[in-house]
């Protein structure tokens, strides 16, 4: 029985990943000097994740960002005005930065503070965890989440948080890694295995 304790979160649900070790990976490539030469990847899907807030006929003033990383949602959203006149893409006057990781928390608040932006789009960072979001009831008009989400152990919960954090018309828009990501890969390690070991392993 505590063995299965062990497996289970908090929720209830099974401990996929081990969220210590990975809060340490993230704190880790965060602090590397050169971390951000291999951000392009976080920056094309934050990128694309606020061009469909734009696509929305709606303001959000007060937004929250769940794994926020090293900033890259707030770089893309204060960099342009709102098209009212007002806070940035979305009409977002405030954003909440929040991670699980406190260097990459750190980074992201130094990286919006550097943009000079902040009379456009305030901007607060908050360590936290995905899947409890330390925030009152309906706080937010817009929730985001850029490749963040598929780390958590329990993602119901986590999106039970996020609506609870969203006012009534608030709005979640999200990206996360998938049962499809880099298939090309997978097959090309499969082929591989096959050849080398007759055989292919289950992997997790």
């Amino acid at each position: 029985q505590s063995a299965r304790r062990r497996q289970l979160s908090s929720g209830g649900a099974p401990l996929i990943f081990d969220r210590a070790t990975k809060r340490r990976h993230r704190d880790v490539a965060a602090s590397q000097a050169n971390s951000s030469d291999f951000d392009y990847l976080r920056t094309e899907v934050a990128s694309r994740l606020v061009d469909r807030v734009e696509d929305i006929q709606k303001e959000f003033p007060m937004a929250l960002d769940v794994g926020c990383h090293t900033g890259h949602v707030y770089k893309v959203m204060a960099a342009e005005e709102g098209l009212g006149g007002a806070g940035g893409v979305g009409g977002v006057r405030t954003l909440i930065q929040g991670d699980f990781s406190e260097v990459c928390t750190r980074k992201a608040k130094e990286a919006a503070e550097a943009m000079g932006l902040q009379d456009r789009v305030e901007c607060h960072s908050v360590v936290m965890d995905e899947e409890m979001l330390p925030f009152a009831d309906q706080t937010f008009d817009l929730v985001t989440s850029s490749l963040a989400l598929h780390w958590v152990n329990d993602l119901p919960r986590a999106m039970t948080e996020i609506r609870r954090v969203l006012k009534p018309d608030g709005v979640f828009i999200g990206a996360m890694l998938g049962g499809s990501t880099l298939s090309e890969l997978r097959r090309a390690l499969v082929a591989a295995e096959q050849e080398r070991e007759g055989g292919v392993s289950p992997h997790v």
